[in-house]
């Protein structure tokens, strides 16, 4: 029995009473009040989880006095923060209870403990109007995070997030993390805190632990497939600029080839400058580069690319083994092979990529692309994934885990015996993925109607859309994600600011197929409001539609040259205009045979000309890049 209330009734015994002796029930999530007599009697063993009793006549709960059944009643409410009215519970304010009942934890027990920081890996952070929160876009840790809270941690009292801006060094956000928990130390008044790490974020935590300014303050550490000696797949990003194919290499793809778009780069040159070190401090230090000469192995680090920062780190492991934290790892480890483990490489055609060894077949269609994959978590092989401490093992893809541990997870921090677990959070399948380069702002409305980004009108923010993100207009990184969108046609609606010009719009859809991209350039004035439309159908996930609603090219009226004969001594009369009722005119562009003209001439000097046949040709084109072209020749 869950989710129901039980109010006003117990008229001679209870409001609820438990005989099945065969069969003990479950109950979670109810609320007993204002019976005349007891909320529950139990004549048989029960289990009552996250339930309230209170204003009851003569208690919470009672019991068959002949058989006395135990009585599972933790992490319930008994009407006062100070626990049930029992001899065992001698401050107790709150309801009687009568029984063998285990009743210790209750909700609103006052304990002393640590507050919790869970630390987000790559992907696991975005801006909103220039401030990182944590994990809009791939939703990994929403069930985490609520499962923390309804068993009784509060967010910003014991419960917090760590977003921060996983492009940089790891040194750099480790030393963050040590800011991060001084801060939580003074709001919680306390020593320690525990540290729930994914993937990247374990090794932002161990970088904090084992460091020089590291103050003691970590009482407990979990790590959620953390890539302790790193991850072969990032190999591909590094060397050339690719990704593999899961949903999560994808995005990353996405929103690093629109940051590198930005400075004129490739993906390549845009990873190789520097401005994303934190991919290096992926790269594995072991042997996973194979010779398809020879079928060996090749040893670490001859002929690999080097990763200095996991290899200083794991130099220096024996420090955090000996800080006195308990420390826990759980690691996904899937039933299918699903996880780049070895690459197979032979030399390079296409200097500077792959200056270290091209994936055999990579851009074959068929076959396995040079990558051959083993046992782990779909990112992080199990055997960089393990670790010399107490380790769990799930059957769990990467971004799964944070939810398929999250029992295991609280039970650890908390020392409670049963958990509520919180487990309804969608899961991402596809996702449209689209961002405006500067300048305008944008507002999408769904096929159902539904809008996110900026009401022009009203000047603020707008989310109709369930579970999507708006990174906001406050900054020049304007995007909007939408996971499992619905098929169909979408307005992308655009205001241009500042001095207008040229924009982008820059459009992904990510599916179970990979990614496809389509980019549309034009033009727009300041506070002009202009229209695309971005048509997906997840039958077609490779080909994703974006084109204008306007499509009607200007109107082009040539009043003057005329098709007729004029003498070598006229001045040629010029006449031209242009008009769109829709986005309105871009540009006029008008050649006299192969010679452009100026478009503020009215004229032209035919003396200057040969004798014969001259054509005027004239190009128009909108806002949204339709064009119509005229001609008139003459003599």
């Amino acid at each position: 029995i869950k989710n129901a209330i039980f109010r006003y009734g117990g008229q001679g015994s209870a409001l609820m009473t438990i005989s099945n002796k065969t069969i003990p029930p479950i109950l979670e999530n109810l609320e007993f009040d204002h019976s005349s007599t007891f909320g529950l009697i139990a004549n048989a063993p029960i289990t009552i989880h996250n339930s309230r009793f209170h204003d009851n006549n003569q208690g919470a709960i009672s019991h068959d006095i002949y058989n006395n059944p135990q009585i599972d009643a933790t992490n319930n409410w008994w009407g006062d923060d100070s626990g049930p009215t029992t001899p065992s519970n001698p401050t107790g304010k709150g309801e009687k209870i009568f029984g063998n009942i285990l009743y210790d934890p209750w909700v609103g027990k006052i304990t002393k403990r640590d507050p919790v920081i869970i630390v987000p890996g790559i992907l696991g952070s975005e801006q909103k109007n220039g401030v990182w929160i944590i994990d809009p876009i791939l939703h990994t840790y929403d069930n985490l995070f609520d499962t923390f809270k309804a068993n009784g941690y509060a967010d910003g009292v014991d419960l917090f997030t760590f977003p921060y801006d996983w492009h940089q060094f790891n040194v750099l956000t480790g030393f963050q993390l040590h800011q991060k928990i001084d801060e939580i130390k003074t709001i919680c008044d306390c020593d320690k805190v525990d540290l729930v790490a994914h993937s990247m974020g374990g090794l932002v935590s161990r970088q904090y632990i084992q460091s020089d300014y590291y103050e003691n303050d970590v009482d407990q550490l979990i790590f959620l497939g953390t890539p302790h000696l790193g991850a072969p797949k990032a190999y591909l990003s590094w060397e050339a600029g690719e990704f593999d194919k899961d949903f999560v290499d994808q995005g990353l793809k996405y929103f690093l080839k629109y940051e590198a778009f930005k400075l004129r780069m490739s993906l390549f040159e845009y990873v190789r400058s520097g401005t994303v070190p934190s991919l290096r401090e992926l790269l594995p230090i072991y042997d996973y580069l194979k010779d398809v000469n020879t079928d060996y192995l090749r040893l670490y680090s001859n002929n690999y690319p080097r990763n200095e920062f996991l290899e200083n780190l794991n130099s220096g492991i024996s420090i955090m083994y000996n800080s006195g934290i308990k420390i826990y790892n759980y690691v996904g480890e899937l039933t299918v092979s699903s996880t780049i483990d070895v690459i197979r490489v032979t030399s390079t055609p296409h200097l500077p990529l792959w200056a270290d060894g091209y994936p055999d077949g990579f851009n074959n269609f068929f076959g396995d692309h040079g990558l051959e994959r083993g046992v782990g978590d779909g990112t992080v092989p199990i055997k960089s994934a393990a670790l010399s401490v107490d380790t769990l093992i799930f059957n769990s893809e990467h971004t799964s885990l944070p939810t398929d541990s999250e029992s295991n997870v609280l039970k650890t921090l908390t020392g409670y015996k049963t958990i509520n677990t919180i487990n309804d959070k969608f899961r991402i399948v596809k996702s449209l993925f689209i961002k405006i380069l500067s300048p305008a702002d944008i507002v999408i409305i769904a096929p159902n109607g539904k809008r996110v980004g900026k009401d022009f009108t009203a000047g603020n923010e707008v989310n109709e859309i369930d579970n999507s993100f708006y990174s906001g207009f406050l900054t020049g990184n304007e995007f909007i994600t939408i996971p499992n969108p619905m098929d169909g046609e979408y307005k992308v609606q655009m205001q241009g600011t500042e001095d207008g010009g040229q924009y982008t719009l820059a459009t992904g859809y990510i599916s179970q197929t990979g990614l496809v991209s389509n980019d549309f350039t034009a033009h727009i004035l300041p506070n002009q409001i202009t229209e695309l439309k971005v048509i997906i159908n997840s039958s077609t996930p490779d080909q994703i539609i974006v084109h204008p609603t306007d499509n009607t090219a200007p109107f082009i009226a040539i009043n003057s040259p005329m098709t007729i004969d004029y003498l070598h001594s006229d001045q040629l009369p010029i006449n031209i205009t242009a008009t769109d009722t829709e986005s309105g005119v871009f540009s006029l562009e008008m050649r006299f045979d192969d010679i452009l003209i100026n478009n503020n001439d009215d004229q032209i000097d035919l003396f200057y000309q040969h004798l014969g046949n001259h054509t005027l040709f004239v190009t128009s084109s909108d806002y949204v890049n339709n064009i119509s072209t005229s001609s008139v020749w003459f003599r």
